[in-house]
C-alpha cells in the first residue's frame, strides 16, 4: 500500500540474465508484493542480451534506468559486467540504488561470511540475514566484487599518504574514500531474505508499505 501524498516508485532490477528466464523469478517474486509500485525488467524489453545481435540493449536499459526513482541490483555471479555499469551509472546520476550479493554459508557464495575488523582474524562471524554489508578487509572475501562493494560503501579505515609516498607522485593527500551516499549494499543467502531486504529497502527510501503477506 503507497502513501496516497507520495507518487508511486519506478523501480528498475538489475541482474543476470538467461534465455531460460532462470533468474527471472526473483525479479518477479519482489514485484508480487507490491501493489502500486511499478518495476522495469529488461528481460521483458524489446533488444535480447544475448546472441549476435546487441544493439540497442545498452539505450533501452539506460532509458529503463533514467526513468526509475530507484534500482535494485542482484549480483550472483562473477562477473556481471553489465550489472555493475547498471549501478554504476544509477548512483551516477543520484538514483538510489539497493546492491544485493547472495550467501552461502558453504563459503560458495560472493561474499562468503568472511568479514571482520580484524585483518588478522580468520575465524568470522556468520553474518545475520539480511545484513549490511561493512567495507571488506580481505579481497578474497568478496571474490571478484570487493572493489565494488568497497567503493559503494566506502574504505574501511582513514588513509593519509603523504605525496611522494604513492609511485607516480599523485598531488595532495589521499584522502579516505567514503563511500556512495545513495547506495546500499547487503548480503542475503535465499529468497526469503531477498525479498525481505528489497521491502525494508523500499518502505524507508519511498515510504512504500509492504504487502502484509511479509508480517
Amino acid at each position: 500500500m503507497t502513501d496516497t501524498n507520495q507518487p508511486s516508485p519506478r523501480i528498475y532490477t538489475a541482474g543476470a540474465m538467461r534465455e531460460d528466464g532462470e533468474h527471472a523469478e526473483w525479479r518477479r517474486s519482489v514485484q508480487g508484493q507490491f501493489d502500486d509500485i511499478t518495476f522495469y525488467h529488461p528481460e521483458g524489453f524489446s533488444h535480447e542480451h544475448s546472441g549476435f545481435r546487441v544493439g540497442g540493449a545498452v539505450s533501452e536499459d539506460i532509458a529503463a534506468i533514467r526513468a526509475a526513482d530507484g534500482l535494485v541490483a542482484y549480483i550472483t555471479e562473477t562477473p556481471q559486467v553489465g550489472t555493475t555499469t547498471e549501478v554504476l551509472h544509477a548512483v551516477h546520476t543520484g538514483t538510489p540504488t539497493l546492491v544485493l550479493f547472495n550467501y552461502d554459508t558453504d563459503e560458495s557464495g560472493l561474499i562468503d561470511g568472511k568479514i571482520s575488523s580484524d585483518d588478522d582474524d580468520y575465524e568470522f562471524q556468520e553474518l545475520r540475514y539480511p545484513t549490511e554489508v561493512d567495507p571488506i578487509q580481505v579481497r578474497g572475501h568478496a571474490t571478484d566484487h570487493w572493489f565494488l562493494v568497497n567503493y559503494l560503501v566506502g574504505d574501511s579505515k582513514p588513509q593519509s599518504t603523504q605525496p611522494g609516498e604513492v609511485e607516480g607522485h599523485l598531488p595532495g593527500e589521499i584522502q579516505r574514500w567514503p563511500g556512495v551516499r545513495e547506495a546500499t549494499v547487503m548480503a542475503i543467502p535465499d529468497e526469503e531474505d531477498l525479498q525481505r531486504a528489497v521491502y525494508n529497502w523500499i518502505e524507508s527510501e519511498f515510504g512504500v508499505d509492504a504487502a502484509s503477506s511479509l508480517n
